[in-house]
């Protein structure tokens, strides 16, 4: 009985030993071990806005205060990938706008940029908020991120040629910012 307690012992016993080293109680140095050493880079990212349409026509409407020529500035799209939780603040504003046979102007102070808060696509976008702007210049959209991001509206115009202005075709430059 002796020898049986003595091997129940020391069958137990390894029994434990197994179990400690399973559960991790006990470590066990591996017959080997090498390291390999890890490295990688975060690239700065980069904040973008593109004007998606290079040219629009404006349709032109008589009014009490002069003419008003309006319409869609197109498509508008701000990409930022710089990975941060900054969001950004996209901005609009206008040359004056010059007679194609004079030297007469329209002041770019006549023009109004609006943006609804709404946008036709986004990425990763937590919010956006439209503005109104004069052709002077001033921001159009607020986008609020957490992350890269992109986000895709569409501003309008609005010219006021007040009466009296000469008729004909004029012709300005719209800009648009992102910070």
């Amino acid at each position: 009985m002796n020898k049986f307690h003595e091997g129940f012992k020391a069958r137990f016993a390894a029994v434990l030993v197994l179990a400690a080293v399973a559960l991790g109680f006990l470590q066990v140095a591996p017959a080997s071990a090498d390291t390999t050493n890890i490295t990688f880079t975060l690239a700065p990212g980069g904040l973008a806005i593109d004007n998606v349409e290079t040219a629009v026509t404006l349709t032109a409407t008589n009014g009490a205060l002069g003419t008003t020529a309006a319409g869609s500035l197109g498509n508008i799209t701000v990409t930022d990938t710089r990975n941060l939780s900054l969001g950004w603040v996209a901005s609009g504003s206008t040359s004056d706008f010059t007679h194609s046979n004079t030297t007469t102007t329209i002041l770019k102070a006549q023009a109004t940029i609006t943006q609804a808060s709404t946008m036709i696509a986004n990425t990763g976008m937590t919010s956006f908020t439209g503005a109104v702007a004069t052709g002077v210049g001033g921001p159009i959209g607020v986008g609020v991120a957490a992350g890269s991001n992109s986000a895709t509206f569409a501003p309008s115009i609005s010219i006021l040629a007040p009466s009296g202005t000469l008729t004909g075709t004029y012709t300005g430059v719209f800009t648009s910012t992102v910070i």
